[in-house]
């Protein structure tokens, strides 16, 4: 890729948050406002087996989350069918048919099926000792994940944009390829193609 992936700080996330309007510049830099890797949350080491198993799990996770994402932009509507109508109608009542919150609370409802409760981390990390803490750490990981795409970028970039869907897909593109260069960089190189990145994120 022939941009800078380099993630931005929190600072300079809220300080971009501070102007009402985004240009196609600050679109960008928001995008690389990126989540820590998993593998770093952990207070045990993994080994090489278990971090094999985890960076699978952790792309799969990923995959499904992208995939939601990039449909419910394109076409907000296209999964109702799979959400309950009492929910829906809170959601419309609450965000409105077109509101910058909606897409995030379709997606959440979506990706938990229709649990109403925040998404799981999809797989079991492989266990350290008896009182393992991994698992929890990866579900609270994956809905801080699931958060910061939809509600810290595709959401804020809606609202600053007078809802450019072209710009919404641009930021999540922008964003899951950063952390999957970021964090797996012997497998996902800075010089692939955005095709070449989700065809193999597509495997998972």
């Amino acid at each position: 890729m022939e941009y800078n992936t380099s993630p931005i700080s929190q600072s300079e996330y809220t300080e971009l948050l501070k102007k009402s309007v985004f240009e196609f510049s600050e679109v960008q830099l928001l995008s690389k406002f990126i989540s820590k890797p998993l593998e770093s949350e952990f207070e045990t080491q993994l080994s090489a087996e278990e971090q094999a198993v985890t960076k699978n799990l952790v792309l799969k996770n990923i995959n499904k989350i992208y995939q939601i994402f990039t449909t419910l932009i394109n076409d907000p509507k296209k999964h109702d069918y799979l959400i309950d109508k009492t929910f829906l109608k809170m959601c419309h009542d609450q965000y409105g048919e077109n509101g910058s919150q909606l897409i995030f609370f379709k997606a959440q409802y979506i990706l938990s099926n229709g649990k109403l409760s925040e998404y799981s981390f999809d797989g079991k990390i492989p266990k350290k000792g008896l009182f393992s803490t991994r698992q929890t750490i990866a579900d609270k990981w994956i809905n801080h994940f699931v958060k910061l795409i939809g509600l810290g970028i595709v959401k804020e970039v809606f609202t600053r944009t007078n809802f450019n869907k072209e710009l919404a897909l641009y930021a999540l593109t922008i964003n899951v390829s950063c952390f999957l260069i970021n964090t797996y960089p012997n497998y996902f190189k800075i010089e692939d193609k955005f095709e070449e990145t989700f065809d193999k994120l597509s495997k998972y």
